[in-house]
């Protein structure tokens, strides 16, 4: 990831979730699936009770949550 690309810019999704795990796998893979190349997925989680934190630490380390 190229944080000094002025061609394409760095771009920060962030995605607020609670008890989303239905949901959230298509989500981030909504965003992967872009042509956009230079972009960092933040997912703010506030504390899911159901499976949705393990879903997201399954994707690649690129994608931070907090």
């Amino acid at each position: 990831m190229t944080l000094l690309n002025y061609e394409y810019p760095l771009v920060i999704i962030s995605i607020v979730t609670w008890n989303n795990s239905d949901y959230i796998f298509n989500c981030i893979r909504a965003v992967q699936a872009s042509n956009y190349s230079n972009f960092q997925i933040i997912v703010f989680d506030n504390n899911s009770h159901d499976d949705t934190v393990e879903i997201v630490k399954a994707f690649s380390s690129n994608i931070r949550i907090i």
